[in-house]
């Protein structure tokens, strides 16, 4: 049994009458060899455990994760690490359970070995104990009494809920969600006015996300090259128009660890300075309302001001999402960016005026080659679904409809639109959604590459040779290039444009 610090007062029973209506009910449970117990008021349900849980970082080891329950955000915690009760065998029939305990409009998960009884207890029955400091994030111990049964041969401990919701952050959740409840439903036409973008990405087996106005490009990771100024925050540079860019490991902020070697750096603005972050890969781009990003439990100072909250996108995902302004201090960027500047200072770079220059940022993609949309004009990007759903009479270049919180939207395949040849292999393809006018549009690529910065009119016109190769009708819709370095070596990205995506569909539809 796991011994509870403090004295217990066995409790006395009253020399009064003692009635029904003064008796308090309580469910109990197992956990290892212990027994607990929680008064039903505080009980909301108790739930089977949930397969997979969305790690937080930062946590501590008995935060097991989050779970997203009917649009509520549970932090999870497991009992017997918090208690360092004893680790208990499990059985392959055995299944764990979890309780769900609500005050107010505060929630938490616990996990359990298996359900007890319900017992109806009067309070001079239980004997308090001294709730002694657990930690800085658990100020009490969360037992606060224990419950003498069959002469002392049984002992229940009964939790103090007010002491587990004590835990930072906890009560801001309350106070959030506690007058949203009934706008978690939204309507299709409320989701669509969804206009700000996060980058949803990985580190580990985290799915995280930031906005997207903070990022100003994602570049792969072989761009980067040891930092002349090396420190323990940041190691490596890339060279970014012209400028020598400080590189920081997300993995590293975020204390995870990671079997993965990461693949893009997002280079983000934070304030006046420029810094990238490596991460293992970029999943998506997701749109979200910010009164929508529910608040999560943050218990440990270390680098409390990083989280924003957590977002569930359109498929149920949970990502953690970033605040750009608390990802590094104002000492840490005033740091590695200063070292940095005079290494910028000396070499006198001719980029730099182009660095000035007003910027235009690209999302680009494979079909084959490599090619690009503004980003302003696309929507969203999503994993491509296995298969379409197919409307009669549709010409060969829509692959199908795809529902997009209600909304149908024609999803097109670029390859037999253009006459681009056969089609490959879809398995790990990308959508994306983007808009003209008040038309959406769909358009299966083979994958997402990265989002770009160029200089505003540095777009080029492109020979005529290249469309000898891709066909002449592609030229109306494809009229610029720019050139932009990949892997060492100078490419063309060929920017698309989504106004001639949208009438050649149309025009495709109407033959």
């Amino acid at each position: 049994m796991t011994m509870i610090s403090g004295t217990a007062n066995p409790g006395t029973k009253n020399s009064g009458t003692r009635t029904n209506t003064s008796r308090r009910i309580y469910g109990t449970f197992y956990l290892g060899g212990d027994e607990f117990a929680i008064e039903m008021e505080d009980l909301q349900e108790v739930v089977n455990a949930p397969a997979k849980l969305q790690r937080m970082p930062l946590a501590p080891s008995y935060l097991l994760g989050l779970f997203n329950l009917r649009g509520r955000i549970l932090p999870v915690i497991d009992l017997r690490i918090l208690l360092h009760a004893e680790q208990v065998e499990t059985t392959a029939e055995s299944i764990p359970r979890m309780a769900v305990l609500r005050r107010g409009a505060a929630c938490l998960g616990l996990l359990f070995d298996a359900v007890g009884e319900i017992l109806r207890i009067f309070p001079e029955d239980l004997a308090p104990i001294e709730q002694r400091n657990v930690s800085a994030e658990v100020p009490k111990m969360p037992v606060k009494a224990v419950i003498c049964r069959d002469g002392g041969e049984r002992v229940i401990q009964v939790l103090d809920l007010g002491a587990l919701l004590s835990i930072r952050n906890l009560p801001l959740i309350e106070k959030l969600t506690g007058g949203e409840e009934a706008n978690q439903h939204l309507t299709s036409r409320m989701k669509d006015l969804y206009r700000e973008k996060l980058i949803g990405f990985t580190v580990g087996d985290c799915n995280v996300a930031i906005e997207m106005k903070c990022v100003i490009a994602i570049v792969e990771n072989n761009e980067k090259k040891p930092s002349p100024c090396r420190s323990e925050l940041c190691s490596s540079v890339i060279t970014f128009h012209g400028r020598l860019v400080p590189v920081v490991q997300m993995a590293q902020l975020l204390r995870i660890s990671t079997a993965h070697s990461p693949k893009h750096i997002m280079v983000c603005r934070l304030g006046n300075d420029h810094v990238g972050f490596e991460v293992d890969e970029i999943s998506s781009i997701i749109p979200y309302a910010t009164d929508k990003v529910i608040p999560i439990p943050v218990l440990d100072d270390y680098r409390s001001s990083i989280f924003h909250g957590c977002f569930t996108d359109r498929d149920g995902k949970d990502f953690i999402v970033l605040n750009e302004e608390g990802t590094l201090s104002k000492a840490e960027i005033l740091e590695i960016s200063v070292k940095h500047k005079k290494f910028d200072q000396q070499d006198g770079t001719i980029e730099a005026a182009k660095a000035a220059a007003p910027q235009v940022s690209l999302l680009t993609f494979r079909i084959g080659k490599l090619y690009g949309l503004k980003l302003l004009d696309v929507l969203e990007v999503l994993v491509s679904p296995k298969e379409f759903t197919r409307a009669p009479d549709t010409p060969p270049a829509v692959l199908g409809v795809l529902n997009l919180r209600g909304t149908p939207v024609s999803v097109v395949d670029p390859r037999r639109l253009f006459d681009l040849g056969s089609s490959s292999e879809r398995a790990g393809s990308n959508i994306l959604v983007f808009q003209h006018e008040d038309r959406k549009v769909a358009m299966c690529v083979d994958s997402v590459e990265s989002i770009l910065s160029v200089p505003a009119g540095s777009e080029a016109e492109l020979p005529a040779i290249f469309f000898r190769e891709d066909q002449p009708k592609l030229q109306e819709t494809f009229e610029r290039g720019i050139h932009v370095m990949s892997n060492g070596d100078k490419t063309v990205v060929v920017v698309l444009s989504a106004e001639q995506i949208v009438k050649r569909l149309s025009d495709a539809m109407a033959a």
